[in-house]
This record gives structure tokens, C-alpha cells and sequence, in this order.
């Protein structure tokens, strides 16, 4: 005889109220369906009731069709003396929508039953993202509802929580296969957290010291370009642009000014007059010659510190003192993309781009200023919230409730208006109607006290700084009217929180 067996309830509707069931064993369910003891349900001789095996505070009544262990602690009679326990169950989450079959799937009769899926990983991590939160923590402890409702109790804290999970009237079809084996979580639950911490938190001004690298309009773009590599006399080209209203893609804050695209608004001055020589081409090309690369890198430095320097009138004196800075140089994307077969040009290449250095900047960069190859440092101080653990080593408590609507409702109130009339609220839980019916109507809202008396202090400073006859009507174009007028449009919804009502 065994001392423990599976069960399948058969009936919980217990007519004394103290959580019995009907439960017939595993292998005897066909023999009980055909009547095959005479006996009456519920009596004396009901050869199939079992008694709850914990406390009936703990108990877990199960549903029509569902497995329970039965306990058996007189083993030579199998039909009296018994006891049951609820399950077993494959999941937490949902105790109603469990079935006999699905329950046996961690038993010795398993066979035939329907695995369900895991709901973590190896790590300990939820498989479903709308799962997390669902269950408590290994380091928690939980008592669960028959579905959707939990009490979770953490470290110096409890939440219980209300319709945790996506209501299955209203979930899709997809989701309720889901819903089998993965708690979802729902975006819209109710909620009563309690918790202590050991520390107390506040915020605290203060001053915020924030540096950041001063921004600025590129004025102007240099562009060099190197004509040949194959050594020899080098032909080196140059070109300025004028960007100073080319958009905000020029904005020195712009890490990828190397890239940039000099097209619309970029203006391409097109005369030079360079060492007494002028260049009359329509191109606006600055040519000059070098003996060899490194020349060429020291002409290129050269110009670049010029136009540094002098700015534009090194160029031309018809620019006169013209500040350019700050502007950015670059060598030309034509000539470092250049499809060059040879070897010994590629090399020549390479040794150009890595020598032309100006401010410790290589091929390419920003000169900010005259003074300063760097954007200077823009100094400014704010002031910011910061929390902080208190000096005091008190130790900090907090409640939250949580819900589309919360009532603070009393049974001994001032009856302003009709009572809100408890003889009609459901004894077990208020049903859905009671709360808009019998409580909504009969409850006022909470008024949110910062709103009120900003708009006092409005009223008084209008009246304080009004300087015409109080007798007369207010100038309305007075930004205190305005001001006024626009908080009073929205008075009543700033002031009166409707979701939380008191009688």
C-alpha cells in the first residue's frame, strides 16, 4: 500500500465548508466514474473524501480534474484516513489552468502528459522578456494566488500585487499559447509596496562644475593636394572654401569634418595672389612646385602657417585683416583615393599624408585660433539635485499603492452629499460595479496642494505689481494677467487629482 499516491479530484464543492474534496486514485478513476462503490458523497461512508493535509489558512482547494497527492497514513485501509495536498504543479504562475495530464509531467505517471517549456535559462534568466519580475527571487519569498496575484516578501520589505499578469479574456490567441508556460507580465496592475532601507536618501543642491570644448562656425576649409608621386618635382595644389554659412554640419562639434562635403553654401574663393604670383584660372587652383615630397610636406606647413598667421591677406591684400579661424585643412579626397599602380608612388603617398603636421595635427585638422590650435574650455557651474545618503543614520521608510484608481474610503464621514452606501459593497471583494456605481459617484478628488497655492502666489503678485486703478479693469497684455489667465485655464486639472478619491 502506498503511503503517498496521485489523485484526481472529482469533486471540491464541500457542503461543511472546511476544504474537503473528492478525490479517487489514479489507477481507481474509471472504477468510480462506473459507480463501482455504493456510497453516498460527502457522508460517513464516502469512500473517496480527503481532508486537507496542512492548516486550512494554507490550504489550496484544487480545481474539478486536477491531480492532488493523497497521503494515506493507514496504510491497510486505502479508502479512509486521508489526506491531500494540491498538486503536484509544472508552473506557479497559473494554478487554475492547470490540467491532470500536464500536472503528471514530473511524476512516474507521466506517460502521455505534455511537457511544457521552460520558463529560465540555464543562468537563471527569464526566456520570455514580458516574463521578468513575474516570480520571486531566490532570495525572496513568495505566496501565489490561483493566477495573476502574488504576496512577495524581500529584505525589510513586502508588495503584494494585484493582476500581475495579462488577463487571458483579454490576451490574442497567440498570447494564450504563451500564457500556458511563460507568466506575462501586464503593463496596468495594482500594487501596495512596504519597504524599509537601512539609510536615509535626500537630494541636496549643488554646484555642478561642467567643462565643455567651446563650439564654433568653421569659417573656412583648406584643402592641399599633391598632383604627382613618382618623384621629382611635385606639383601642389591648394584650395580655400568658404563655409561660414554652410550649415551645421560645419560646426566645429562635427566629428567627422574630415568626410564633410564641401557642396551648398560652400564658397570657393577663386583669386590668389601667393608670392607675386596671381592665378588667373578659372579653377581657383593655387599652384606652386616643390623639388621633392619632403619639400613639398615643408611648403605645404608653410602656407598653412601663413594663412594661420596672416589669414586671406596672405593670399590676396584685397581680403585685408580677414580673421578665418577657426578653420579646418585637409588633404583633398581625390588625392588620397588616388588609384596609383605603382608601388613607389603608394610609398610616396603614405609618406606625404604622414608628414604633413601642423599644431600636432597630422593631414588633417581644426585651427581654432590665432592664440590656440584647441578649442578653449567653456567653464560653467549649475545647480543640480544630487542624491546623497543622509549624516543621520536613520533608517527610511516607504508605502506606494498603485492603481488606475485609488479610493480612501471611511465608514464614519461628514456626509457632504449622498454617502457612499456600504450595504451594497460585495462583502468578499468590491466587484467591478461596485466601484464605479456605488463608490465613484459618492467620492470627491484630492486636491493637490503645490497647484493651489501657486496659484495664489500668481493672484498676489498680479495685484502687488498692478499700477493702474484697482478700480478698473486689469490690462490684459500684463505678462502677471497672462500668466494668471493661463493657470487658471488649467486649473482644475492641475489642481484636482480625479484618479485618487476620498468620501
Amino acid at each position: 500500500m502506498k503511503i503517498i499516491d496521485i489523485a484526481i479530484c472529482i469533486d471540491n464543492n464541500d457542503p461543511k465548508g472546511i476544504g474537503r474534496i473528492r478525490a479517487v486514485r489514479y489507477s481507481s478513476y474509471t472504477g468510480e466514474l462506473e459507480k463501482a462503490f455504493d456510497y453516498n458523497a460527502w457522508d460517513d461512508k464516502d469512500l473517496f473524501t480527503a481532508i486537507p493535509f496542512l492548516p486550512t489558512n494554507l490550504n489550496f482547494i484544487p480545481e474539478k480534474g486536477q491531480s492532488v497527492k493523497i497521503i494515506n497514513y493507514d496504510t491497510e485501509k486505502d479508502t479512509v484516513n486521508l489526506e491531500y495536498i494540491a498538486g503536484p504543479f509544472t508552473t506557479v504562475h497559473d494554478f487554475n489552468g492547470q490540467t491532470h495530464s500536464a500536472q503528471l509531467e514530473n511524476t512516474t505517471y507521466h506517460k502521455g502528459a505534455v511537457h511544457g517549456e521552460d520558463v529560465k535559462d540555464k543562468d537563471g534568466n527569464y526566456i520570455k522578456p514580458k516574463s521578468n519580475g513575474s516570480l520571486a527571487k531566490n532570495t525572496d519569498y513568495g505566496v501565489y494566488g490561483k493566477y495573476g496575484s502574488d504576496v512577495i516578501f524581500t529584505e525589510n520589505g513586502v508588495n503584494i500585487r494585484g493582476g500581475k499578469l495579462l488577463s487571458k479574456s483579454f490576451a490574442t490567441s497567440a498570447q494564450k499559447k504563451v500564457l500556458i508556460t511563460h507568466p506575462t507580465m501586464s503593463d496596468n496592475s495594482s500594487t501596495i509596496h512596504l519597504k524599509k532601507y537601512p539609510k536615509k536618501l535626500e537630494y541636496n543642491n549643488q554646484d555642478v562644475i561642467t567643462n565643455t570644448l567651446q563650439i564654433q562656425q568653421i569659417k573656412y576649409f583648406v584643402e592641399y593636394n599633391v598632383t604627382n608621386f613618382y618623384g621629382g618635382g611635385v606639383n601642389i595644389e591648394f584650395y580655400v572654401y568658404d563655409t561660414r554659412n554652410a550649415g551645421p554640419q560645419f560646426l566645429s562639434s562635427n566629428s567627422k569634418l574630415e568626410d564633410t562635403i564641401l557642396t551648398t553654401g560652400c564658397t570657393l574663393i577663386n583669386e590668389y595672389n601667393i608670392n607675386n604670383r596671381v592665378n588667373t584660372s578659372t579653377g581657383a587652383t593655387l599652384t606652386f612646385t616643390a623639388a621633392d615630397l619632403t619639400e613639398a610636406c615643408v611648403k605645404i606647413r608653410l602656407n598653412l602657417y601663413k594663412l594661420h598667421h596672416d589669414g586671406l591677406n596672405y593670399f590676396n591684400p584685397i581680403y585685408g585683416e580677414t580673421e578665418m579661424h577657426p578653420f579646418y585643412f585637409r588633404c583633398t579626397k581625390e588625392c588620397k583615393e588616388r588609384d596609383l599602380a605603382n608601388p613607389f608612388e603608394l610609398t610616396n603617398r603614405k609618406t606625404l599624408l604622414t608628414n604633413v603636421t601642423f599644431g600636432k595635427r597630422i593631414q588633417e585638422g581644426i585651427v581654432f585660433s590665432k592664440s590656440s590650435f584647441d578649442a578653449p574650455t567653456v567653464t560653467s557651474v549649475t545647480k543640480k539635485n544630487v542624491l546623497e545618503e543622509s549624516d543621520d543614520t536613520v533608517e527610511q521608510t516607504f508605502a506606494t499603492v498603485k492603481s488606475d484608481k485609488i479610493y480612501l474610503i471611511s465608514t464614519d464621514t461628514n456626509e457632504y452629499n449622498i454617502p457612499i452606501d456600504f450595504t451594497k459593497i460585495d462583502k468578499y471583494e468590491p466587484t467591478h460595479e461596485n466601484y464605479i456605481k456605488d463608490i465613484e459617484p459618492n467620492t470627491y478628488a484630492l486636491v493637490r496642494g503645490e497647484v493651489l497655492i501657486d496659484v495664489l502666489q500668481s493672484i498676489i503678485k498680479l495685484m502687488i505689481s498692478h499700477q493702474h486703478n484697482l478700480m478698473g479693469p486689469l490690462v490684459q497684455t500684463d505678462p502677471s494677467f497672462v500668466n494668471l489667465m493661463k493657470k487658471i485655464t488649467t486649473l482644475e486639472n492641475d489642481m484636482l487629482n480625479k484618479s485618487i478619491r476620498t468620501n
